[in-house]
């Protein structure tokens, strides 16, 4: 079940109930950010949601940076250059934070991650776009080789806390 991704009230309820018993019997995990053109339009204000989101997830978030996988899929073709724009984008979020998210220094190490890491003059690093599944500009295999070349979050590390208190 995806984040900010259902069809009502109790397909929301349902969905959450899944994650949390998941999360309960996993010993860890490859986290991958997942996000379509969707979730980052309307001021990129569901982003910033699904940011803070993690950052409640994942206590002490900024240990585990070098673990996080982005993944941007369909609906960014329309832009001439969307590595560039992603890119921007979140930097222009960064910038907009209002004052008591810029108190968060999780989420603001959080966006700063994803915007190092989808800067195209470095590189996309553990960034990827997917605009098509048939392009031939992402190798699957090379973002499947990437997830796991990661530092999986164990459960005790992460997010016991989180599962406990729901």
């Amino acid at each position: 079940p995806g984040v900010f991704e259902s069809r009502g009230i109790e397909q929301k309820l349902a969905n959450g109930y899944g994650v949390m018993n998941l999360l309960r019997k996993i010993r860890h995990v490859y986290p991958v950010v997942v996000m379509s053109s969707q979730i980052t339009s309307q001021s990129w204000g569901v982003f910033i949601e699904l940011m803070k989101s993690l950052t409640q997830f994942v206590p002490n978030i900024q240990s585990h940076l070098n673990s996080f996988v982005y993944v941007f899929t369909h609906g960014f073709e329309h832009e001439s250059n969307p590595k560039a724009f992603i890119n921007s984008s979140i930097n222009g979020k960064i910038n907009a934070l209002n004052p008591q998210e810029k108190a968060n220094p999780d989420l603001v190490a959080l966006l700063k991650d994803v915007a190092m890491k989808t800067n195209p003059v470095t590189g996309w690093k553990q960034a990827f776009l997917i605009s098509d599944p048939r392009t031939p500009e992402v190798k699957f295999g090379d973002l499947l080789h990437t997830i796991v070349s990661g530092t999986p979050i164990s459960r005790e590390n992460a997010f016991t806390a989180f599962c406990d208190q729901e």
